[in-house]
């Protein structure tokens, strides 16, 4: 265990210091627009068909209270990627904050099911390694649409790498636990989402050109921490 955590951090040092910092390319600067569109079309068929029903029987099914201690779960999940990416970007006192956020609750917290952090004003920040890269000046690069996970960038697709190494769950020895997590997660965000993503659908005329600027947006947002134009 230990010598592939220090493969993997190894690997993780490596990765960021190769990264170059992307150029500050026009916000919607996007070369491989023909493959994109393939791919976000894949992606939606692929969501018609399976993910959003499933997301939908899931909202339908499982009571606001129970979805409300789910998502505490995931969030406390990936406190880990929180802390060490607001360590990476210099705030010490605000790691220490989100380090206390995970143990209290996790023990108290009975898993992260319940935020008893939140009664402790221990605040609640979202980073990960694409607005860590952000923070020092690196660009978005072109926009880049992923199989499965959707929109991205040059530069967040290399911090997804990043977060996937530093993400606790990748260290579970156990596949089914693995991918039932990360299915998990992604079923529950989707269920968070699904009137937005409906109007966007019903009402866009280029869904495609919608959801790039509404994701690039949202970025820009949380890499400035909300001075940003504003986000999906």
């Amino acid at each position: 265990m230990i010598s592939r955590f220090i493969l993997r951090f190894s690997f993780i040092t490596m990765l960021a210091v190769a990264i170059p910092a992307f150029a500050q390319e026009p916000s919607e600067y996007d070369p491989l627009e023909t493959v994109n569109r393939g791919v976000f079309f894949f992606n939606k068929y692929l969501d018609k068909g399976v993910i959003r029903p499933l997301a939908w029987t899931y909202r339908k099914v499982v009571p606001d209270y129970g979805r409300d201690r789910i998502g505490n779960f995931f969030t406390n999940l990936a406190e880990p990627i929180n802390f060490l990416n607001i360590l990476l970007q210099g705030e010490p006192s605000l790691a220490a904050d989100t380090l206390g956020r995970f143990v209290v609750n996790t023990t108290f917290g009975v898993a992260g099911f319940w935020d008893r952090a939140k009664d402790m004003n221990l605040p609640y920040r979202q980073e990960d390694f694409g607005q860590t890269l952000g923070h020092y000046g690196s660009g978005p690069g072109f926009y880049l649409v992923l199989p499965v996970l959707g929109p991205s960038s040059a530069r967040d697709g290399a911090g997804k790498v990043v977060d996937w190494f530093t993400n606790p769950v990748s260290y579970i020895d156990n596949d089914a636990i693995t991918y039932g997590l990360a299915i998990g997660q992604g079923i529950h965000y989707r269920s968070t989402i699904l009137d937005i993503t409906d109007q966007i659908d019903e009402s866009a005329i280029d869904p495609y050109a919608t959801y790039r600027s509404a994701f690039l947006q949202r970025r820009a947002d949380l890499i400035t921490n909300g001075s940003a134009e504003r986000k999906f």
